[in-house]
Formats: C-alpha cells, sequence, structure tokens
C-alpha cells in the first residue's frame, strides 16, 4: 500500500497498489486521453501494463510522473506516442536540447 495521499492531507489514507486487472486498465485509458499525443500508446497492453508496474512500484503518484515524462519525451523525440523505453525518463530526464538536429541521439541511453 501506499502513504502519497499524506503529502497533500494531514490524514495518512492507504492506497492499495496497482495491479494487473481491469482497475489498472481503466486507469489507464483515463491517462491516455487525455495525453496530448497524436497517435495511440495502447497503454493497457499488457507488456506495457507490466512496464508501467514495474517503473512505479504500482504507486499511483509514480504512474503518472513517469507517463506524463514520457509524454513530454514522446513529443520532444517526434515519436507522440508512449514506448516502453520512454517510461524511465522521469527519473533522469536527459537534455533533449543538446541533442542537436537528431533528437533521437538521446533516445539509446
Amino acid at each position: 500500500q501506499e502513504f502519497e495521499l499524506s503529502s497533500r492531507w494531514p490524514v495518512k489514507v492507504n492506497l492499495p497498489l496497482w495491479a494487473p486487472g481491469s482497475d489498472l486498465e481503466h486507469f489507464l485509458i483515463g491517462w491516455e486521453r487525455a495525453l496530448p499525443l497524436r497517435l495511440p500508446s495502447y497503454l493497457t497492453r499488457r507488456k506495457l501494463q507490466e512496464a508501467i508496474l514495474l517503473e512505479s512500484g504500482g504507486i499511483t503518484d509514480l504512474i503518472a510522473k513517469s507517463l506524463t515524462a514520457a509524454a513530454i519525451a514522446a513529443i520532444r523525440l517526434k515519436r507522440e506516442c508512449i514506448t516502453e523505453d520512454l517510461l524511465s525518463w522521469w527519473r533522469d530526464p536527459p537534455d533533449l536540447a543538446s541533442a542537436g538536429d537528431d533528437p533521437l541521439s538521446v533516445a539509446s541511453r
């Protein structure tokens, strides 16, 4: 369980960690609809769900940070969809401005 709400309210609330299933699928469908990407990311595909859970530990706040950073990277890299390799960029984002004319040169880090 997670204690992420404690940073917002003085009362501690235990939230269950996300796990594969229909609740996670509905959550990810909502995220995908809200993201300003031109192409679908298919966040509900099993492999991508597993990667999201592995990256975030099933913690809502870390899922949000990961998906937000991945969406920003997808736009800056002109991919326009979230892929598994972009999920970890929230922890150590590359300097995309230094990629020059080849923004994909930082994608293989």
